[in-house]
């Protein structure tokens, strides 16, 4: 029999424990919950930038880079409305069919006023696209107008001027971060070369050689490399020689004003493949290309003729020593082994007298042979 003081049940606590907030299950549901921009689940990175023919998109290009400040100890936090905003994911685009008749609706009223927002635009593209650090945010304004169809024969010239300030530095489309722009930017407008006129496209054609094909030769890819020193030395083979006696048979010159147009971007070309020259899958390929350069040197200016020949130096000078060596390698194998012990004994350290010293005298080597 249990005494009343233990058949006393602990009375109710007043305060129940809080219960624990749902955990998120995914990354995704985290990020929901915080408010954050959830990124794109195929993992392919940011949607490229787009020009919708409005100011304010070209407002976003001015000032350049801006670098994230981050607030010192001292500063306020900002209030939760005005964080809001900020926090909160960017709204896809309206695709309705009521949005692309307002859009359609907006296109015609600018077309009546004669206004046409690219050609207005032009300008201030040509500008930015001309600096690095905006170049691969611009370059993908002008590819989504080339995708979306309002390049048009009105509106080309303008997109015209903004393709040949990308080309401020032709170089450029060497370097690592905008080598995707430019092909992207480049291979559009040379697809839709139609929408040109016939000197523009004359200047686009020069560009498909000058960008693409350059770009082409920056790689280490033995077969890309080969088929593009093909294509530039097809293009120079259609420049005279300085010696009729060098000229191939059948060969067809491009006429004389329209050799000015080509020189600049032939010689970006031989430059991008000597920087080549390097390695040794590259290394016949320039050679061949280095002297139809050099055959035909008076076409280039004098500063670029002396690159030209400074690299044909560099190609004769390495082409000797190979040509050592491989003679070197062959006649080791062509000795006997009669010739190959001679050789070695006449080229052995020994010495006359019959003291030690390194070589250890002609007594102990007469001992060890």
């Amino acid at each position: 029999r249990r005494g009343s003081e233990f058949n006393v049940e602990r009375p109710a606590s007043s305060t129940t424990p809080a219960a624990k907030p749902a955990a998120a299950s995914t990354t995704r549901s985290m990020l929901e919950l915080v408010g954050k921009a959830v990124p794109p689940p195929s993992g392919k990175g940011h949607a490229l930038p787009s020009w919708g023919g409005s100011a304010a998109d070209l407002d976003d290009l001015v000032g350049g880079e801006q670098v994230e400040q981050k607030p010192g100890p001292d500063a306020k936090k900002p209030r939760r409305e005005e964080t809001a905003s900020a926090v909160l994911p960017s709204q896809p685009a309206d695709t309705s069919p009521e949005a692309a008749m307002a859009a359609s609706v907006s296109d015609a009223a600018s077309a009546a006023d004669g206004v046409d927002e690219i050609i207005a635009a032009a300008p201030r593209l040509a500008q930015h696209i001309a600096s690095v650090k905006k170049f691969n945010k611009v370059a993908a304004m002008v590819y989504s107008l080339f995708e979306r169809g309002r390049v048009t024969p009105d509106n080309a010239s303008a997109v015209f001027s903004v393709l040949r300030a990308g080309l401020s530095n032709p170089r450029a489309c060497r370097a690592r971060e905008l080598a995707v722009a430019y092909r992207r930017l480049y291979t559009a407008a040379c697809a839709r070369d139609a929408l040109f006129s016939p000197a523009e496209r004359q200047a686009i054609d020069v560009w498909n050689l000058g960008v693409l094909t350059q770009m082409d030769l920056v790689t280490d890819d033995t077969f890309q490399f080969a088929a593009a020193v093909r294509r530039v030395k097809a293009r120079l083979e259609m420049f005279p020689c300085i010696y009729p006696a060098l000229e191939p048979e059948g060969s067809k010159h491009l006429p004389v004003a329209e050799r000015r147009l080509w020189v600049g971007a032939l010689f970006d070309c031989i430059d991008a493949a000597a920087g080549q020259h390097k390695y040794a899958w590259a290394r016949t390929s320039v050679d061949v290309l280095i002297k139809a350069a050099v055959e035909r040197r008076q076409n280039f200016s004098e500063e670029q003729q002396s690159d030209i020949q400074r690299w044909n130096a560099m190609c004769k000078g390495q082409k000797i020593v190979r040509q050592q060596q491989a003679a070197r390698e062959r006649s080791a194998k062509d000795l006997t082994s009669f010739e190959r012990k001679e050789k070695e004994w006449r080229e052995a350290d020994i010495s006359t007298n019959g003291g030690g010293g390194d070589a250890g005298g002609i007594d102990k080597w007469h001992a060890n042979n």
